[in-house]
């Protein structure tokens, strides 16, 4: 089907909006560039660690490695990487995160590419990055992005000044020299058409690839540094029109970097292309479709099709040729019509593949008989290539300009040298008595601080050695009192059990005695007199044990517990649940006391005061050496938050006081119906703690 004269017109009309466009970019670059100065975080106030450093360089490393083969994911990991450094400020990761992103995006949305290129190279200036690869990398994306939008002032500009630095000693990596010297070189190809085969041509040709060797050498993988400048080899002897030498160079290109996994989809695609295109410019048009057809599959592929527009538009500018050179005219005129209308929305660029489509366009019409759409496409023909012959030679000499500006600007900076030095001489003169007396009154200022700060860390040092002193005395008092308070139970205990509890033991057994002696007196009142001292003996012993619990000192702390709380939910209400957790720690026998008393206390209260239904206690022995007891239950709470004084009462107070003694913490968590819970540590030291009961 045919394109309408119309639509073409209206494509026509399109370039010359977008070449006017092109005239305005670099005002509109400038003014994208002083907005998000503003919006931007300086950089400059980093606040990030080692860590998270290692964490985005592992993004940006993983989203490099997958690039060719999931750009997808390497997309999301770039802005993973991107949104992590900014979070900490950390500008050299936004850089390369912006331009790894830019790099996937260009075959893509070249706008948007150019955009991120553009934000890169804000970054590297605003933080003054020591990093010069990332902005080598960013330089270069928009110097090819400008030559793809046929802005060649733009494009030469940055190729020429990335070229210059390198020649200078930026430290960049020897593999992107060589790939920036390639595609200077075919920059160079695209520029100046018209004057190919000149001296002028192949001497700046020849000289790229003589750089491009020498950056090899500088690479460490060897392997990788053979191969590296067979591309930019293919495209010398193509343009040289050697083509049996340039295919050579393009299939070994392919064969030995594909088979050690380092070439991309893009370059795999270019390589068929020109592999394709010295086919046709030697009029075989059968062998150029082969490997259009191999280009073709690489850009329809999952990962590439996303990323392919600008790329597959151009390799079917070329199949629209090689179907002119079998004849095939209307399947000619229908991809190259279709073709421009898409490209139209890709790119602005009018180059020589789209002037000789409107030639291919014009020459199978012809044959086809259709004379007035040959004579439209004709003179566009005509009208574009005299454009770009014209273009392109101001351009030649534009860039001829510039490079004739950067040797004179050298030239200049080699003749100041001598005043440089001399200036340098009395300015460093001039700066160490500068320097001298800024050293004096710096360390006036330092002697000053530190007379200040050893000042007051002494003053500091003081305080602390009075509240510790404090501190030491309370906790001697505490314990004191405890102390106190246990010797006192053990004399009680002793007493109950060996003075009241023998009495108990002497008046039962002599009414027993009395029982056998008269037998006929009325038994009933003296068996239940009898059956009362027993009760009496027994809960005696109970309570001089709860005293001073044999359980304890013999079979230790877990056990007395265990037994305590068994002996409450035998008879009470609530049910008492005992847990152990980690391994049993060596605790002094003082400490397991005071332990004792707290957990018998706080179950006591759980038991008389808060009306539960079950109970917990738990012992969590930690690897530290310290210990971790919980006690709780499901009762009626404890106190309200507003009114804890109201019943902090004797056994609490006694409580806390323990815990303070052995140098504990407690957290006391409780409300009206919803329980308490009573979660008490002690630290490692307090069990070396000692107490004499």
């Amino acid at each position: 089907m045919m394109v309408p004269v119309s639509h073409i017109a209206f494509f026509v009309k399109h370039r010359a909006i977008g070449f006017l466009k092109s005239q305005l970019y670099v005002e509109r670059h400038h003014i994208l560039s002083f907005s998000w100065f503003f919006i931007f975080p300086i950089c400059c106030f980093a606040g990030f660690t080692d860590d998270d450093t290692l964490a985005i360089h592992q993004l940006l490393t993983k989203a490099v490695a997958i690039s060719n083969n999931y750009p997808d994911s390497s997309l999301q990991y770039f802005n993973q990487a991107e949104k992590k450094s900014q979070a900490v400020k950390y500008a050299e990761g936004i850089a390369r995160a912006k331009v790894g992103q830019a790099s996937i995006l260009f075959g893509k949305n070249i706008q948007h590419s150019m955009h991120l290129a553009q934000e890169a190279i804000l970054i590297c200036e605003i933080s003054q990055l020591k990093n010069q690869q990332v902005l080598a990398e960013a330089m270069l994306l928009l110097a090819s992005a400008h030559e793809e939008q046929g802005r060649s002032d733009s494009s030469a500009y940055y190729y020429y000044l990335l070229g210059n630095q390198i020649e200078n000693g930026v430290n960049i990596q020897a593999g992107f020299a060589v790939e920036l010297y390639t595609k200077l070189a075919i920059f160079w190809l695209n520029l100046y058409y018209g004057s190919k085969g000149s001296k002028e041509y192949q001497d700046v040709l020849t000289s790229y690839v003589q750089r491009a060797r020498m950056a090899a050498r500088q690479m460490t993988d060897k392997e990788d540094a053979i191969t590296s400048t067979y591309f930019l080899e293919g495209a010398y002897h193509h343009a040289l029109q050697d083509f049996d030498s340039a295919r050579y160079y393009y299939n070994a290109y392919l064969n030995e970097r594909d088979a050690k996994g380092i070439i991309g989809w893009r370059r795999k695609v270019s390589c068929y292309v020109n592999i394709a295109q010295s086919y046709l410019d030697q009029k075989s048009p059968e062998e150029a479709l082969v490997n259009l057809d191999k280009a073709k599959l690489i850009l329809e592929t999952p990962s590439a099709l996303p990323y392919s527009q600008y790329f597959d538009s151009y390799t079917k500018i070329m199949y629209a040729e090689a179907f002119y050179q079998q004849k095939k005219y209307e399947q000619s005129i229908n991809l190259i019509e279709t073709t421009l209308l898409r490209l139209s929305d890709i790119s602005e660029k009018v180059n020589l593949n789209v002037v000789e489509a409107y030639n291919i366009a014009a020459l199978s019409y012809q044959n086809l008989g259709n004379l007035k759409q040959a004579l439209f496409y004709k003179d566009l023909y005509i009208s574009l290539h005299d454009s770009l012959i014209k273009r392109e030679n101001l351009n030649m000499i534009n860039g001829m300009e510039v490079r004739y500006r950067m040797v004179e600007k050298d030239k200049e900076l080699a003749e100041s040298r001598l005043d440089v030095a001399a200036a340098a001489i009395r300015l460093r003169n001039r700066n160490q008595v500068i320097g001298l007396s800024l050293v004096i009154i710096v360390g006036g200022l330092l002697f000053f601080y530190l007379w200040s700060r050893k000042k007051e860390d002494k003053s500091r040092l003081q305080r602390e050695r009075l509240d510790n002193i404090l501190r030491t005395q309370e906790i001697d008092r505490l314990t004191a009192t405890i102390s106190g308070e246990e010797v006192e139970r053990s004399r009680i205990a002793r007493e109950l059990h060996d003075g009241v509890g023998g009495l108990l033991s002497a008046a039962k057994m002599n009414l027993e005695l009395f029982e056998k002696k008269i037998p006929f007196v009325d038994r009933s009142d003296l068996n239940e007199g009898i059956s009362l001292l027993q009760v009496a003996s027994s809960e005696l012993r109970k309570t001089a044990h709860n005293l001073m619990p044999e359980i304890l000192m013999q079979e230790g702390l877990v056990k007395a517990i265990q037994h305590y709380c068994a002996s409450l939910s035998a008879k009470n209400s609530p049910l008492i649940q005992v847990q152990v957790l980690g391994d049993k720690n060596n605790l002094s026998s003082p400490i397991e006391f005071s332990v004792y008393r707290i957990v018998q206390e706080l179950v006591h209260n759980m038991v008389r005061h808060s009306k539960a239904t079950e109970g917990l206690v738990e012992l969590n022995y930690r690897t530290d050496g310290g210990l971790s007891l919980t006690v709780e239950d499901n009762g009626t709470g404890l106190f309200e938050q507003d009114d804890e004084s109201k019943h902090d009462g004797i056994g609490l107070r006694n409580v806390k006081q323990r815990i303070k003694a052995i140098d504990g913490h407690l957290d006391i968590k409780s409300s009206p119906g919803n329980g308490t819970s009573f979660y008490i540590e002690f630290d490692a030291p307090a069990h070396n703690a000692k107490i004499e009961l």
